[in-house]
């Protein structure tokens, strides 16, 4: 089965994180292929705070044992002095970047005086990623901060647990973009009705630094456009969006934009409801998160018995978190799911690529997807 949009997206353009021409040329190929299509596409642009690195962040164990590490970035960290900081590791609490999903140890480097000099945050689902230093636009506050995985974790705590000192030694630098620009794709199914009811389809097409982003979320974007294939030649009472969204990597600003822009008009109302599609392409357990207060949990279960997703992947209904763009419409109080496969080992990775993508696995997640709108269009 062939993957185009996967194929475009995360091999031919590889890296595009949120502001940069490579994001700017996949909204573009986007924006085309809705258009041919059938979809009536509009491309709504935002300005944004971004960040990027000015030199190679660097992560040296001096004490018990010599090592170099390779961290990874923490979006709108502070810079330390070209050389560094040097300290002892303490622990210092948990990073609580996104609660119920993301909440990760974190320590200190600390000088001989005491000084907090700069932060290693510990992220436990895999090897080392970059992720942002912010949450829905509010920061924790500027001091130096890098990322190490798993394995890194498990060294550290052990020689922790033991009472040894663990010295190391931090170096990153980098800046703020103040006026960056991204997009969000918006492809338009019209419905019959005058002021018709909106259904969302949404997925993030920008990628985290350093990752080709296949399945994340190239493989969101494909399935998304495949179920528009399925439903475009049917009339519906309700308007059905495509939604593209930019910049999300920086957790959600493409749709969170969307829907204040959506505030001020007074038309939030009008959605009834969002389906969010968020890393769909690898993986062996299809997480279904939603609030069982908006949604009957039996169309959610009629749906996947029709898409035959059941028999190949294993599944779980989860609580709503603030992980991707479903997020901005649910505290918007708009009924939202999130389909998504998790854990997935190459994360925010250089290794996200299109041979981890399984089509069978898009197809399916497609398929579910497509069902459940219709029962949101049709019988909702």
């Amino acid at each position: 089965m062939e993957l185009p949009i996967v194929d475009y997206l995360s091999d031919k353009i590889g890296e595009r994180v949120g502001g940069t021409k490579e994001e700017k040329k996949a909204s573009e190929f986007l924006s085309k292929w809705m258009k041919e299509m059938g979809l009536k596409v509009e491309v709504q642009e935002f300005k944004f705070l971004g960040w990027k690195p000015t030199r190679e962040a660097t992560l040296r164990v001096l004490e018990p044992e010599k090592m170099e590490i390779k961290p990874g970035l923490m979006l709108f960290s502070d810079n330390t002095p070209e050389g560094g900081v040097t300290g002892k590791l303490e622990y210092a609490g948990i990073m609580f970047l996104i609660e119920n999903l993301f909440e990760w140890p974190k320590y200190a480097v600390v000088n001989d005086e005491g000084n907090q000099l700069a932060y290693i945050v510990a992220f436990l689902d895999g090897p080392t990623i970059s992720f942002p230093l912010t949450k829905m636009g509010r920061c924790y506050g500027r001091a130096p901060y890098v990322l190490i995985g798993k394995k890194e974790y498990k060294l550290f705590k052990r020689w922790m647990d033991k009472g040894k000192d663990v010295v190391v030694n931090v170096n990153i630098s980098g800046e703020i973009l103040p006026h960056l620009t991204s997009q969000n794709v918006i492809g338009m199914l019209m419905g019959k009705e005058v002021n018709a009811e909106e259904i969302i389809v949404c997925a993030h097409y920008d990628s985290a630094y350093g990752s080709p982003g296949a399945n994340d979320n190239a493989s969101g974007v494909e399935a998304m456009l495949k179920v528009a294939e399925k439903i475009i030649k049917k009339e519906t009472a309700k308007t059905i969006k495509f939604i593209a969204f930019g910049a999300e990597e920086y957790l959600m600003i493409g749709s969170s934009y969307y829907v204040e822009s959506l505030k001020e008009k007074g038309q939030v109302k009008k959605i009834k409801a969002v389906i969010n599609l968020d890393m769909v392409g690898a993986g062996n357990t299809l997480t279904i998160a939603y609030d069982q207060k908006q949604f009957d949990q039996k169309i959610i279960k009629k749906s996947i018995d029709r898409s035959r997703l059941k028999p190949c992947v294993k599944m779980q209904s989860v609580k709503l978190s603030e992980s991707s763009d479903h997020w901005p419409f649910y505290i918007n109080g708009v009924p939202t799911i999130e389909m998504n496969f998790w854990p997935y080992n190459h994360y925010h990775q250089i290794t996200d690529t299109k041979d981890k993508i399984k089509a069978n696995i898009v197809d399916r997640t497609a398929a579910a997807a497509y069902a459940l709108l219709e029962e949101l269009v049709f019988r909702y």
